[in-house]
Order: structure tokens, then sequence, then C-alpha cells
């Protein structure tokens, strides 16, 4: 189960108030508490039975800081073409570090997130993945998905050319 995991010293008290302060700006609500360790969970009506869904796992320690983040996702093809039946599909854990397709979006809008909490700890923040646009995106996808985005494409346009002329 890939996920993110960050150690570091953290010596002031403040931590779990700068924790609590950056989760409720970015909507993470608590899921588990239990003396220093708590584990924060972002969801709702656009996570499709947690797909995408962002979680944090934070154990804060004698001035020694565990961050664990990952998101849960499904093979992109079960998202897009039976996105009902994702919500019932078995979700694999998905770090922010790698270079799949998967979860693209979710990745970047989480890094950032997980970035602006670190830089609120005064850390490093973690590293852009090497491609960072949509053509490094594309060229991950499997090459039946493609053929699919593009049929939906050429159908949305002709349908959309059609409806014009209607109206003409």
């Amino acid at each position: 189960m890939p996920t993110t995991k960050l150690k570091f010293s953290y010596v002031k008290k403040d931590f779990f108030q700068i924790v609590e302060n950056w989760a409720e700006e970015y909507g993470y609500k608590l899921k588990e508490s239990e003396g220093n360790h708590r584990v924060y969970k972002k969801g709702g009506l656009l996570y499709l039975g947690d797909v995408n869904c962002p979680e944090l796992d934070i154990i804060f320690q004698n001035g020694h800081v565990t961050l664990e983040c990952w998101f849960n996702t499904v093979a992109p093809g079960k998202l897009i073409i039976f996105p009902l039946w994702s919500m019932f599909s078995k979700k694999e854990k998905a770090d922010l570090g790698t270079n799949s397709s998967y979860g693209h979006i979710a990745k970047n809008k989480m890094r950032e997130e997980i970035n602006d909490l670190l830089t609120r700890l005064g850390q490093k923040n973690l590293p852009k993945p090497k491609y960072n646009n949509a053509q490094g995106f594309i060229s991950h996808l499997p090459k039946p998905m493609l053929f699919l985005i593009a049929g939906i494409i050429i159908i949305t346009v002709t349908l959309l050319l059609v409806f014009i002329m209607i109206i003409r």
C-alpha cells in the first residue's frame, strides 16, 4: 500500500493547533483521535465512495512527527466508464509521489494542501512530480482509455454541431 510518509522534528507545543486550523481550512474532518495520534479524512458527495478521498495520519510524540498521507483510488477506466461501480470497487492507496495517471488531479490538489501544512510547520515542501501538465498526464494513460476519450470528444463535438445547425 503506497503512501507518502514524512518524519521530522517539531519542538513547539502548538503542533496540533496548527494541524487543526489547517484541517478546518481545507475541509478535513477528524476521523480518529487517540492520544498523540490523529487521522484526518476529507470527503463528501464529490468523492464517489471514497474515490480520490484524501487521508492524513499524524503521530506527534516527544517532538517527533510522523505524517503519512494518501488517497484512495480505483483504475481511471473504471471511474470514467462506470462511476457508480467505482463506489463499490476495491480501492487502493495511492501516494503523492508516483508518476501514474491514477488520481492525477487529486494528487496535485492534496500535494498543495500538504505543502501548505508543511510550510506552516516550517518544513520543506513535497517535490512536484516529473510531469505536471496535460501532455505528461495523457502520455501515462492506457491506449484504450485514450481511444475512449477521443471517441467521447468526437461524439460530443458532432452532436454540438448538429444542434447548432438545427437551431439556425
